[in-house]
């Protein structure tokens, strides 16, 4: 005897609950940066980060229990600063979550 039951396919969706760091500046001596996003049913994800300048540079790494993703983000000189959006992708659907772009630190008569 077969029994069905239903299966919200929502269950397996991605969720993405916190991007480490949040944010990073525009011509930092640190390019690329490693983000860490942070959520559940992340397994064989894709990850892509919206705008102009900024690429995801090698494969992203997931560890087994797919609730962490890291990833190299570099982020040219001539990205623009603003709010950015973060996309992981699975067969089951997609999650998205926002990084931020500063604009670059003032360096004159600072970091002597």
């Amino acid at each position: 005897m077969f029994i069905a039951l239903p299966v919200s396919a929502d269950a397996q969706a991605p969720e993405i609950f916190k991007v480490d760091p949040p944010s990073w500046w525009l011509r930092s001596t640190m390019n690329p940066v490693r983000l860490m996003v942070h959520g559940k049913n992340l397994s064989a994800a894709r990850v892509q980060v919206s705008g102009p300048g900024l690429r995801v540079v090698g494969n992203p790494i997931i560890n087994p229990r797919g609730t962490y993703i890291f990833l190299k983000l570099a982020i040219a000189a001539t990205a623009s600063p603003g709010k950015k959006i973060v996309t992981v992708t699975t067969s089951n659907g997609n999650a998205t979550s926002s990084f931020e772009v500063l604009a670059p630190l003032d360096r004159h008569g600072k970091f002597q």
